[in-house]
Protein backbone atom coordinates (compact mmCIF):
# COMPACT_ATOMS: atom_id res chain seq x y z
CA UNK A 1 0.00 0.00 0.00
CA UNK A 2 2.87 2.52 1.04
CA UNK A 3 4.35 1.98 -2.50
CA UNK A 4 1.13 2.73 -3.97
CA UNK A 5 0.27 6.08 -2.41
CA UNK A 6 3.53 7.30 -3.09
CA UNK A 7 2.41 6.97 -7.28
CA UNK A 8 -0.35 8.62 -6.13
CA UNK A 9 1.11 11.24 -4.17
CA UNK A 10 3.28 11.70 -7.09
CA UNK A 11 0.35 11.56 -9.58
CA UNK A 12 1.33 8.80 -11.28
CA UNK A 13 -0.86 6.03 -12.78
CA UNK A 14 0.10 2.52 -11.52
CA UNK A 15 -1.94 -0.42 -13.57
CA UNK A 16 -4.29 -2.17 -10.75
CA UNK A 17 -2.75 -5.24 -11.85
CA UNK A 18 1.26 -4.53 -11.27
CA UNK A 19 2.90 -5.73 -8.97
CA UNK A 20 5.19 -3.44 -7.15
CA UNK A 21 7.01 -5.02 -5.26
CA UNK A 22 8.10 -7.14 -8.68
CA UNK A 23 11.46 -5.29 -9.73
CA UNK A 24 12.01 -8.01 -12.61
CA UNK A 25 13.95 -11.05 -11.16
CA UNK A 26 14.20 -14.27 -12.56
CA UNK A 27 13.55 -17.82 -10.89
CA UNK A 28 11.41 -20.53 -9.95
CA UNK A 29 8.07 -20.17 -8.19
CA UNK A 30 9.10 -21.14 -4.99
CA UNK A 31 11.94 -18.29 -5.21
CA UNK A 32 10.52 -14.83 -6.72
CA UNK A 33 7.48 -16.03 -3.70
CA UNK A 34 10.54 -15.78 -1.30
CA UNK A 35 11.96 -12.62 -3.02
CA UNK A 36 8.90 -10.84 -2.91
CA UNK A 37 8.65 -11.01 0.75
CA UNK A 38 12.11 -9.78 0.79
CA UNK A 39 11.34 -6.84 -1.45
CA UNK A 40 8.58 -5.72 0.72
CA UNK A 41 10.52 -6.08 3.35
CA UNK A 42 13.59 -4.16 1.84
CA UNK A 43 11.85 -1.60 0.51
CA UNK A 44 8.93 -0.56 3.07
CA UNK A 45 12.00 -0.25 5.64
CA UNK A 46 14.44 1.71 2.96
CA UNK A 47 11.27 4.37 2.90
CA UNK A 48 11.38 4.86 6.64
CA UNK A 49 14.92 4.60 6.84
CA UNK A 50 16.35 8.11 7.22
CA UNK A 51 19.96 7.42 8.50
CA UNK A 52 20.24 5.03 5.63
CA UNK A 53 21.79 1.93 7.37
CA UNK A 54 19.03 -0.62 7.03
CA UNK A 55 20.64 -3.87 5.27
CA UNK A 56 19.03 -7.07 4.98
CA UNK A 57 20.23 -9.97 6.76
CA UNK A 58 23.39 -11.74 4.69
CA UNK A 59 20.96 -14.79 5.10
CA UNK A 60 18.26 -13.20 3.45
CA UNK A 61 20.74 -11.67 0.88
CA UNK A 62 22.04 -14.60 0.08
CA UNK A 63 18.16 -15.75 -0.68
CA UNK A 64 17.80 -13.50 -2.87
CA UNK A 65 21.21 -14.05 -4.94
CA UNK A 66 21.77 -10.07 -4.67
CA UNK A 67 24.19 -8.00 -2.83
CA UNK A 68 22.95 -5.03 -1.01
CA UNK A 69 23.74 -2.48 -3.89
CA UNK A 70 22.50 -4.60 -5.96
CA UNK A 71 19.09 -4.76 -4.51
CA UNK A 72 19.34 -1.32 -3.77
CA UNK A 73 20.08 -0.38 -7.42
CA UNK A 74 17.25 -2.55 -8.96
CA UNK A 75 14.44 -1.10 -6.46
CA UNK A 76 15.91 2.47 -7.49
CA UNK A 77 15.63 1.81 -10.97
CA UNK A 78 11.89 0.20 -10.59
CA UNK A 79 10.76 2.41 -8.64
CA UNK A 80 12.25 5.92 -9.85
CA UNK A 81 9.32 8.58 -10.07
CA UNK A 82 9.14 8.14 -6.13
CA UNK A 83 13.02 7.41 -5.32
CA UNK A 84 12.85 10.91 -3.44
CA UNK A 85 10.91 9.82 -1.09
CA UNK A 86 13.60 7.08 -0.12
CA UNK A 87 14.76 7.62 3.22
CA UNK A 88 12.42 10.29 4.14
CA UNK A 89 10.30 8.63 6.95
CA UNK A 90 7.22 9.88 5.22
CA UNK A 91 5.60 6.06 6.10
CA UNK A 92 4.09 7.47 9.42
CA UNK A 93 2.18 10.08 6.80
CA UNK A 94 1.09 6.82 4.65
CA UNK A 95 -0.14 5.27 7.68
CA UNK A 96 -2.27 7.81 8.53
CA UNK A 97 -3.77 8.15 5.07
CA UNK A 98 -4.21 4.70 4.88
CA UNK A 99 -5.93 4.76 8.25
CA UNK A 100 -8.12 7.70 6.48
CA UNK A 101 -9.59 5.02 3.92
CA UNK A 102 -10.03 2.27 6.24
CA UNK A 103 -12.54 4.90 8.01
CA UNK A 104 -14.32 5.88 4.81
CA UNK A 105 -14.88 2.15 4.04
CA UNK A 106 -16.09 1.81 7.45
CA UNK A 107 -18.36 4.37 8.26
CA UNK A 108 -19.60 4.08 4.78
CA UNK A 109 -21.19 1.05 5.83
CA UNK A 110 -21.80 1.69 9.12
CA UNK A 111 -23.97 4.61 7.93
CA UNK A 112 -25.84 1.35 6.13
CA UNK A 113 -25.77 -1.08 9.66
CA UNK A 114 -23.20 -3.42 8.31
CA UNK A 115 -20.60 -4.10 10.28
CA UNK A 116 -16.79 -4.30 8.82
CA UNK A 117 -14.36 -5.80 10.38
CA UNK A 118 -10.65 -3.97 9.48
CA UNK A 119 -7.17 -5.69 9.49
CA UNK A 120 -4.49 -3.87 8.81
CA UNK A 121 -5.59 -2.63 5.08
CA UNK A 122 -7.88 -5.16 4.81
CA UNK A 123 -11.62 -5.84 6.04
CA UNK A 124 -14.04 -9.20 6.46
CA UNK A 125 -17.76 -8.50 5.96
CA UNK A 126 -20.47 -11.12 5.30
CA UNK A 127 -20.58 -13.19 2.03
CA UNK A 128 -23.58 -10.96 1.06
CA UNK A 129 -22.05 -8.01 1.03
CA UNK A 130 -18.20 -8.70 -0.91
CA UNK A 131 -18.97 -6.97 -3.89
CA UNK A 132 -19.99 -3.55 -2.41
CA UNK A 133 -17.12 -4.05 -0.17
CA UNK A 134 -14.96 -4.40 -3.12
CA UNK A 135 -16.67 -1.03 -4.71
CA UNK A 136 -16.19 0.88 -1.73
CA UNK A 137 -12.94 0.16 -0.96
CA UNK A 138 -11.94 1.54 -4.63
CA UNK A 139 -14.39 4.57 -3.92
CA UNK A 140 -13.15 5.28 -0.88
CA UNK A 141 -9.34 4.93 -2.11
CA UNK A 142 -9.78 7.29 -4.68
CA UNK A 143 -11.49 9.52 -2.89
CA UNK A 144 -9.05 10.38 -0.65
CA UNK A 145 -5.75 9.69 -3.09
CA UNK A 146 -7.45 10.58 -6.19
CA UNK A 147 -6.26 7.18 -7.83
CA UNK A 148 -7.17 3.26 -8.29
CA UNK A 149 -6.22 0.17 -6.75
CA UNK A 150 -6.79 -3.56 -7.10
CA UNK A 151 -7.45 -5.54 -4.70
CA UNK A 152 -7.07 -9.01 -3.29
CA UNK A 153 -10.26 -11.18 -2.50
CA UNK A 154 -10.54 -14.53 0.22
CA UNK A 155 -12.65 -16.85 0.07
CA UNK A 156 -15.54 -16.88 2.71
CA UNK A 157 -14.38 -18.71 5.43
CA UNK A 158 -16.31 -21.07 8.20
CA UNK A 159 -16.79 -20.41 11.51
CA UNK A 160 -14.25 -23.33 12.21
CA UNK A 161 -11.67 -20.63 10.54
CA UNK A 162 -11.97 -18.37 13.18
CA UNK A 163 -10.06 -18.75 16.61
CA UNK A 164 -12.73 -18.55 18.85
CA UNK A 165 -16.70 -18.42 18.73
CA UNK A 166 -18.45 -14.82 18.17
CA UNK A 167 -18.81 -13.37 21.12
CA UNK A 168 -22.24 -11.27 21.64
CA UNK A 169 -23.03 -8.39 24.09
CA UNK A 170 -26.04 -6.94 25.84
CA UNK A 171 -27.09 -10.11 27.28
CA UNK A 172 -26.67 -12.24 24.29
CA UNK A 173 -28.70 -9.53 21.76
CA UNK A 174 -26.02 -8.93 18.74
CA UNK A 175 -25.83 -4.88 17.94
CA UNK A 176 -27.02 -3.19 14.96
CA UNK A 177 -24.49 -1.04 13.58
CA UNK A 178 -26.96 1.62 13.25
CA UNK A 179 -27.26 1.61 16.63
CA UNK A 180 -24.11 2.56 17.35
CA UNK A 181 -23.58 5.41 15.00
CA UNK A 182 -24.82 8.17 17.37
CA UNK A 183 -22.47 6.78 19.75
CA UNK A 184 -19.27 6.85 17.91
CA UNK A 185 -19.19 10.17 16.85
CA UNK A 186 -20.19 11.65 20.12
CA UNK A 187 -17.63 9.51 21.77
CA UNK A 188 -15.25 11.30 23.79
CA UNK A 189 -12.10 11.45 22.53
CA UNK A 190 -9.55 12.58 25.14
CA UNK A 191 -9.88 9.00 26.47
CA UNK A 192 -8.39 7.77 23.19
CA UNK A 193 -4.88 6.04 22.76
CA UNK A 194 -5.87 7.41 19.14
CA UNK A 195 -5.73 11.09 20.17
CA UNK A 196 -1.94 10.28 20.85
CA UNK A 197 -1.52 8.78 17.72
CA UNK A 198 -2.82 11.39 15.95
CA UNK A 199 -0.60 14.12 18.28
CA UNK A 200 2.32 12.25 17.13
CA UNK A 201 1.28 12.78 13.86
CA UNK A 202 1.05 16.30 14.05
CA UNK A 203 4.56 16.81 15.65
CA UNK A 204 5.96 15.38 12.99
CA UNK A 205 3.72 16.72 9.99
CA UNK A 206 5.00 20.25 11.96
CA UNK A 207 9.08 18.72 11.34
CA UNK A 208 8.59 18.22 7.53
Amino acid sequence: MSLRLLYAKEGVAVPDNRDLYDIGLKGSKAYLKRARELIKEFTNAVINDERGTFRLDKSKLKELKLTHQQLKTKVNKYHKPIIKYFGTGIGLSLMYTESLIAEDVMLFFLKQGVIVLPIHDSFIVRSGYQSSLEAQMKISFKKIVNATTNLKIKSPLLPEHFYSKPKTESGGVIINAAELWEPMINYDSKFSIYTNYLSYWHKWNERQ
